[in-house]
């Protein structure tokens, strides 16, 4: 995938944004997504940048004030609007937002931006970096050395290309400093992880890199980052490939991986892993460790004062769900004017080929998924087994949906649908899980489908003239 960030993948639903969840939020605060969470050395966390529901890159900020009592405030904004970038805290207090994807909405082509800003919370204001970038780059690595200078690495390009590029951010004091190159990674590498390990280097781990086709562009290998030498070296590859994961440095000096996107057992779960692995720097080695009990991407992780590693949100899978077609609750299923199927019904031929000209089938849904969940569908389908349209004249079989094939057969966009529960504020089980809305049959265009006739003279709305047969309405489908 190249794109501005990963932010669809099938049958998944987003988890709450970050401000859904919080009680003290007036309306006026923004929710929004590929934003950075920054702790600051008051205790506070600086919320900046992302995009909100409308799909608008942000550049406003917020301060949600521990120190208030658990309020979020209104900070000074970053100048520009900005996505997917990196915000550092330096050993000065002040915070380094770089890079990001710039581009108005999450709709258009991305901007990698080669701009920066540094965050005063002393003043609650933002100001430009003493030069840029040495290369634009957004969904990439910002890890504090403990020289005090910020190595940055990977991301993406504008073209979407995954970038092997690093550079060196030197603070010469709160609101001053450089950019300058670094060396360059092993691996171009995008939504990977870089920890800072305890004897100082860095280990890079994952991401995805469209150009390695032999892994479908996840990436399994890892790398390690010697301020010492100033040079890269290969470390011990993970054990499974993942990009869009997170990597927590624990108590003992070894790194937790979980989680992450990487196609694996596509069918049933479309790439989103459960799995997760230890890599222990003394011995350049990677075990596995439990799965989570969930599958997530994109999410965060959290080292508690116990040595807890605590996950939070994500991107989800709530597993496929199998829908018996009486469960469907079908209100009504509409072919719309312009339908059309071309055949040659002539010589009494009992099972015509026909093709599929122009038009579209609107029905309406009420069912519900396996599990009782609620959110929105980040990309998804229903896949029709065994469709077919059931007239007074005879049925039409369409070519059912193929799982291995995606351009093959008549499917349900499911992206952005709202999935909620019947009754609000009900209970859970048989009630949450409910998707209504009223969809359109996608790939119906230059389909191949089987026509029957049953001896019923053509009618129910139903026409033949010059070879072609033409919908206005069907009674039922299936």
């Amino acid at each position: 995938m190249t794109g501005p960030t990963m932010r669809r993948h099938a049958t998944a639903l987003f988890a709450a944004m970050l401000l859904a969840a919080l009680p003290s939020i007036s309306s006026a605060q923004a929710r929004r997504v590929a934003h950075t969470a920054t702790l600051l050395t008051t205790g506070d966390l600086l919320i900046a940048g992302g995009v909100d529901e409308t799909g608008a890159t942000l550049a406003s900020a917020n301060i949600f004030a521990a120190s208030l009592g658990n309020v979020i405030v209104v900070t000074g904004a970053m100048g520009v609007a900005r996505a997917s970038h990196t915000a550092t805290l330096l050993s000065n207090g002040c915070v380094l937002a770089a890079g990001g994807n710039t581009a108005v909405s999450d709709v258009v082509a991305p901007v990698a931006a080669n701009t920066a800003r540094i965050y005063n919370p002393a003043t609650s204001a933002w100001t430009a970096t003493s030069n840029n970038l040495t290369t634009g780059r957004y969904n990439h690595t910002a890890t504090l050395l403990n020289t005090g200078v910020v190595l940055l690495c990977g991301g993406q390009d504008a073209a979407g290309n995954a970038l092997g590029t690093c550079e060196f951010y030197t603070p010469t004091s709160c609101t001053a400093g450089t950019f300058s190159a670094a060396p360059s990674l092993l691996q171009s590498r995008y939504n990977h992880t870089a920890v800072l390990l305890k004897d100082g280097r860095v280990w890079f781990a994952g991401g995805r890199n469209p150009a390695i086709a032999a892994t479908g562009g996840y990436l399994v290998t890892t790398e390690r980052y010697d301020p010492g030498s100033n040079a890269f070296q290969s470390a011990s590859p993970m054990i499974e490939a993942r990009s869009a994961h997170t990597a927590t440095l624990m108590g003992d000096g070894k790194a937790l991986v979980i989680g992450g996107y990487n196609k694996r057992d596509v069918l049933a779960n479309k790439g989103i892993t459960e799995s997760a692995e230890i890599y222990d720097p003394i011995s350049n080695s990677v075990t596995p460790a439990g799965a989570m009990s969930a599958r997530r991407q994109a999410h965060a992780t959290v080292l508690g004062a116990n040595g807890e590693v605590t996950v939070f949100g994500g991107l989800g899978n709530i597993t496929t769900t199998y829908i018996q077609g009486s469960a469907l609750n079908l209100t009504g299923a509409v072919f719309e004017p312009g339908s059309t199927i071309t055949s040659d019904l002539s010589g009494g031929v009992v099972v015509p080929t026909t093709t599929i000209t122009g038009g579209s089938v609107q029905i309406k849904l009420d069912y519900l998924l396996d599990k009782p969940v609620f959110g929105q569908i980040a990309d998804g389908e229903m896949w029709l087994s065994s469709p077919a349209v059931h007239t007074a004249w005879g049925a039409v079989y369409f070519t059912p949906a193929n799982q291995l094939v995606p351009a093959t057969g008549l499917r349900i966009n499911l992206a952005g649908a709202q999935v909620g529960c019947r009754t609000p504020g009900g209970v859970v089980a048989g009630n949450c899980g409910n998707i209504q809305l009223t969809a359109s049959l996608s790939q119906m265009q230059n389909q191949i489908v089987y026509y029957r006739r049953t001896g019923v003279a053509v009618g129910g709305g139903a026409t033949v003239a010059a070879g072609t047969l033409d919908f206005s309405a069907i009674d039922d489908l299936n």
